[in-house]
């Protein structure tokens, strides 16, 4: 037996790619160690070729990790148990909708709703059943018949003179009316989970302390007199960069005072009651996560044993032992619950964030133990702008676990973020089809690619985003396997097209109308240099004087970086946009000449960075940066609401559809 083959062929059985073509398009193989790691998580320890025997043995016989999901067909499904004869076919709210199985096949009822149903199946006699999930789904994804155009920015970046020193949700609520009065119908924002605070290192819209939760740092205080005349949010008003710890201390001080003064009325503690009944168990286990912090800290595996896993039996005894600070954090979501729901009532244009990962300390962790794989984070492996490749400092979800529990995890996610979404942003899509897993402790190229349940996680995203009338982005960028956009606009998922990205063979950026209608049209993103930075190249300098780029490397793409721009000035002066004499200076003509250009643009949504829009030239992030190298999410803009009123209306004078 040769053992490294076999331990491939087990490691591939188990949902590993034992190889991958790197950005230069090399094959890379993970190493023996990291294999053995891997199929250590899925349950099996191998030392010896007696225990891949076994392990290949148990694979053999456990039926259940093959059949735990289906998807429909014609609205016809195999049985998957062939020596059962008898079965039950029950909706999500445990309602028989069928009782009969006469042969291997079940014909669902032609009137059948989209859902998730599940399948009993037992021999008669046999008391055992067998319980499968199915995903009866519309398999194509919500989408609107007009085309759709507007901004996107970070929440925090709106530095206004009523604000309490970051962008709060009435910043939103003007920004919003603005916007709808120029006719656009898409605002995008960076994620608004809750963060981590405590530790300003670990302050990231992209690593949250829970998914399933708002930040209270985004709750208005205007309507408390306390805020007004503040000194202390006087001075975060007036600094150029978001302070998170500090100003939460001072807004949260606030919030305390006020609640104090509501928490003895049984009708304000009815309301937050009758709120957290609707929202279900998963998210007062978050609440009381937040509760808990407040007294123990954030790092959850710092806690006394006792608490360091979620029960029904700790919430309830938490609950009665701190009642009022249980209390108090649910009254801050509250709060955010009830801004977001009159924003979204008049005019429902949010095109909101949802990270791909969370804290591995945080709320989320905590209470997915089960379903979560400590022993390796998530990353990405090496290429040109990160030659030793990169990790998120985050981990990755088990992809049998999230299976074998019916996906409760990914649904209770997606309709949590979509209840106030119209447009939903999907953060590292291809997550769907594959992840970069890195072992605990290893250097990020050590790692290898495993793969997740593509067809039944998109089945489950197509549903709910027609239950919600909500429209998914999905973030393709990067090395994207071969077919897997395909498979995304089959499923009516938009593509991220970026015009930096966007080349031909030759380098020049394609014509708009070789762009695909579904997909949503930008400039940039958060982790790239807006157009002004952009034409100055100071990323690439940035990223040299960090020491993230070798010499030889700067000198290639400042080099590659000042070919496209003459090669962009080119097709704008043959689209007749530009005038012949202009250069890369000219950043005014060079922007208003590219939102022509993405006029002509067919994509379904097009959307402008608030940087672009105020020619700014710092990005919002810069990968692979400590807060200590540069100040990532905190950036602010000065914001006077006459100005962005015109700006955006010149940008509607192009993007308008006619009527």
């Amino acid at each position: 037996m040769n053992f490294r083959k076999e331990v491939i062929s087990l490691a591939k059985h188990l949902g590993a790619e034992t190889e991958y073509l790197d950005a230069s398009r090399k094959t890379v193989e993970p190493s023996l160690e990291t294999l053995l790691i891997f199929i250590k998580t899925m349950g099996f320890e191998i030392h010896s070729e007696k225990d891949l025997e076994e392990a290949k043995n148990i694979l053999k016989a456990d039926c259940s990790r093959k059949t735990p999901v289906l998807l429909t067909e014609n609205r016809k499904i195999r049985v998957p148990f062939s020596d059962q004869k008898e079965a039950v076919l029950t909706d999500e709210d445990g309602k028989v909708v069928f009782t009969t199985c006469k042969n291997k096949f079940l014909q669902l009822p032609e009137d059948l709703p989209p859902g998730y149903y599940f399948l009993e199946v037992s021999s008669p006699g046999n008391h055992q059943l067998r319980k499968v999930m199915i995903i009866h789904s519309p398999r194509k994804a919500y989408l609107p018949q007009k085309k759709h155009w507007g901004l996107y920015l970070g929440l925090y970046s709106l530095q206004s003179i009523n604000n309490q020193g970051i962008g709060d949700l009435a910043d939103l609520a003007k920004l919003q009316e603005i916007v709808v009065q120029s006719g656009a119908s898409y605002l995008g924002l960076l994620p608004l989970h809750l963060m981590d605070k405590e530790d300003p290192p670990q302050t990231s819209p992209y690593l949250p302390l829970d998914r399933f939760a708002f930040d209270p740092i985004y709750i208005p205080l205007n309507q408390y007199t306390e805020s007004l005349d503040n000194q202390e949010f006087s001075r975060f008003r007036k600094t150029s960069l978001v302070d998170y710890q500090q100003i939460w201390k001072a807004k949260e001080r606030i919030l305390r005072k006020n609640f104090e003064r509501m928490v003895c009325s049984e009708t304000f503690r009815e309301n937050i009651e009758s709120f957290l009944k609707k929202q279900g168990k998963r998210f007062a286990l978050s609440i009381l996560y937040q509760a808990l912090a407040t007294q123990k800290g954030n790092n959850w595996h710092n806690w006394p044993v006792e608490i360091r896993k979620p029960s029904s039996r700790l919430l309830e005894s938490s609950c009665k032992v701190n009642d009022k600070e249980y209390l108090f954090q649910a009254f801050l979501q509250l709060l955010l619950h009830r801004y977001l729901k009159e924003l979204t009532s008049k005019n429902k244009i949010l095109a909101l964030d949802l990270p791909l990962g969370f804290a591995p300390h945080g709320a989320e962790n905590w209470i997915e133990q089960e379903i979560v794989v400590p022993e390796f984070s998530v990353g990405a492996p090496p290429d040109a702008f990160s030659p030793q490749g990169q990790d998120w400092g985050f981990h990755p979800l088990h992809p049998h676990k999230i299976r074998n529990n019916h996906y409760q995890h990914f649904i209770s996610l997606l309709r949590f973020n979509m209840q106030y979404a119209r447009f939903l942003r999907f953060d590292h899509i291809l997550s769907l089809k594959r992840l970069f897993w890195i072992p605990q402790g290893a250097k990020a190229h050590e790692g290898l690619y495993v793969k997740y349940p593509t067809q039944e996680l998109l089945s489950i995203l197509t549903l709910e985003s027609k239950n919600a009338n909500t429209v998914i982005i999905g973030e393709d960028l990067g090395t994207v396997p071969s077919g897997f956009r395909k498979l995304l606009q089959q499923h009516n998922v938009l593509s991220t097209r970026v015009f930096y990205f966007e080349v031909d063979r030759q380098g020049f950026p394609i014509p708009p109308e070789q762009y695909p209608p579904k997909s949503i049209f930008l400039f940039n993103t958060h982790d790239m240099p807006p157009l002004r930075g952009f034409l100055k190249s100071q990323d690439l300098k940035l990223r040299r004087k960090l020491k993230i780029l070798e010499e030889e490397t700067f000198v290639k793409s400042l080099l590659e970086r000042k070919k496209f721009i003459v090669k962009m000035l080119q097709l704008l002066e043959n689209k007749k946009l530009l005038p012949e004499d202009v250069s890369e200076e000219d950043f005014e003509e060079i922007f208003q000449a590219l939102v022509a250009f993405g006029r002509n643009v067919p994509s379904l949504v097009k959307a402008l960075s608030l940087e672009d829009l105020l020619g700014k030239t710092f990005q919002p992030n810069l990968p692979g940066t400590t807060i200590k190298q540069y100040p990532n999410w905190r950036k602010k803009y000065r914001i006077k609401w006459e100005t962005l009123q015109r700006k955006i209306d010149q940008i509607a004078n192009y993007w308008n559809e006619p009527k």
